[in-house]
């Protein structure tokens, strides 16, 4: 009964892992070429090693003499894999999208006063200009030079 259990705890855990490389695919795909996609295409692989060591061990190691304890250590181990390699990811992506931000603010405000430049200027400028026409609003616009 025990190791029923475990045989479809097993079985329900390759069936997560290949519903996760549907979300891990997209993600492949929208990245750029980089180190951040190779990461992805990493954990991607090591998703596939896991299922085919969960249907391998499966297949392979049980039979009539093993027992549920004998199977704790091998999933375990596995999982713990898969952790370290999610974690891992979390924190580069985390790193990378703060480089971004960082990008992106130095990209709108001047480096020596540090307020917005003319090209944020001109992007706020084109949203308030679509607003106004979206909902049919006057709009102003006041300059001053300092």
């Amino acid at each position: 009964m025990a190791l029923d259990v475990a045989v479809g705890l097993v079985l329900l855990g390759v069936c997560i892992l290949a519903a996760a490389l549907i979300p891990a695919g997209k993600l492949i795909a929208r990245r750029p070429s980089g180190r951040p996609r190779y990461s992805w295409v990493a954990l991607a692989a090591l998703m596939l090693v896991f299922i085919f060591g969960y249907i391998g061990y499966a297949s392979i190691g049980w039979n009539a003499d093993t027992r549920l304890a004998d199977l704790g250590l091998p999933l375990v181990f596995f999982g713990v894999c898969l952790v370290l390699a999610v974690s891992t990811l979390a924190l580069s992506s985390v790193q990378y999208v703060r480089r971004l931000t960082v990008l992106e603010n130095e990209n709108i405000n001047d480096s020596l006063m540090g307020i917005p430049n003319y090209r944020y200027f001109i992007a706020r400028l084109n949203e308030e200009v679509a607003r106004s026409i979206r909902y049919k609003l006057p709009l102003s616009l006041l300059m001053v030079d300092v």
